[in-house]
């Protein structure tokens, strides 16, 4: 069987977006302790990744 594992901060990160898909940096930062240690510009890049990985199988 193959299965796709969401790692735990994308997973958490997945689920506020799901929740306000217009949430600010700060917001999405806060929103979460394991988000909390990331600088804006990680958490940038793993929203701009989640973002491209869902447009991307959206396309499929």
């Amino acid at each position: 069987m193959n299965y796709r594992y969401r790692t735990a901060p994308e997973a958490v990160l997945s689920d506020i977006l799901a929740r306000d898909p217009q949430a600010s940096l700060h917001d999405i930062r806060h929103a979460h302790p394991s988000l909390r240690r990331l600088s804006l510009d990680q958490l940038g890049l793993r929203v701009g990744r989640l973002l491209d990985g869902r447009a991307a199988r959206s396309l499929k």
